[in-house]
C-alpha cells in the first residue's frame, strides 16, 4: 500500500560532546508525486556546513535547519525535481569542481529516459559574486544497449547581472546546446565538455 508519511531519524556522534540528529520525513501526494524534508540538528555550528540561520541566545549552541526538500513527480519515463538543499546532497555528490562546503542552494532537475535514450537537465543556482547572479548549468544525453553505454554532457557556469536575464532563456531550454548558445550569447560563461562509455 501508498504509504501517506514516512520518517527516519539517525543520530551521529562526533565526539564526547557534540551531537548531530538527522531526519528525514516524505509526503505522498499520490503515486507520482511526493515531498521530502531533511533536516538537521546540532549542539555545535560546526557540524552544519552552509548553516545560514540567526543565533538564538535562548538555546546557546543548538543549530537546525532544512538540510534539503524536495517536490517530486515521476512517470515511467520523466522525472521533474524542484529541490532546494546543499550540492552534496544532490546528483552532484562532491567533486573537484562543487565541493559539499557551498551554502544551501536552489535547484532544478529534469530527466527523460526510456530504453535506449536518456537526457538529464539540472539548473543550480548559486551565491551571488561581485554584483553577478550565478547557475550552473547541466545536460547529459546517453544512449544505452544491452551492454553498451555512452554519454556526452555539457556544463556551463554561468553569471549575469538582472538586465540580461532576457538572454539566458537559451541556456534553460533542455535540448539546447550549451556551446552553441555561448557562442551566440555575450554572457560571461564557461564550457565543460565530457564523454563517458561503459562497456559490460
Amino acid at each position: 500500500p501508498n504509504v501517506l508519511v514516512k520518517g527516519m531519524l539517525s543520530a551521529n556522534i562526533v565526539s564526547d560532546i557534540s551531537l548531530r540528529l538527522d531526519g528525514r520525513f516524505r509526503l505522498n501526494i499520490n503515486k507520482n508525486i511526493f515531498y521530502v524534508w531533511n533536516f538537521r540538528i546540532a549542539d555545535s555550528p560546526e557540524l552544519l556546513p552552509g548553516y545560514r540561520g540567526v543565533k538564538r541566545e535562548s538555546v546557546g549552541n543548538v543549530r537546525a535547519d532544512m538540510s534539503y526538500s524536495a517536490l517530486n513527480a515521476r512517470t515511467d519515463h520523466v522525472v521533474l525535481s524542484l529541490n532546494r538543499g546543499q550540492i552534496e546532497t544532490s546528483n552532484f555528490g562532491e567533486n573537484l569542481l562543487i565541493n559539499a562546503n557551498n551554502n544551501i542552494t536552489d535547484n532544478v532537475l529534469l530527466s527523460f529516459n526510456n530504453k535506449s535514450i536518456s537526457i538529464d537537465n539540472i539548473i543550480v543556482f548559486l551565491k551571488s559574486e561581485y554584483e553577478k547572479k550565478r547557475v550552473i548549468i547541466y545536460h547529459r544525453y546517453g544512449y544505452k544497449r544491452q551492454n553498451l553505454s555512452l554519454g556526452f554532457s555539457e556544463l556551463s557556469l554561468l553569471a549575469y547581472s538582472n538586465n540580461s536575464m532576457t538572454s539566458l532563456e537559451k541556456y534553460f531550454m533542455p535540448y539546447s546546446f550549451l556551446y552553441e548558445v555561448e557562442a551566440n550569447s555575450a554572457n560571461t560563461s564557461n564550457i565543460m565538455w565530457r564523454f563517458d562509455f561503459s562497456y559490460y
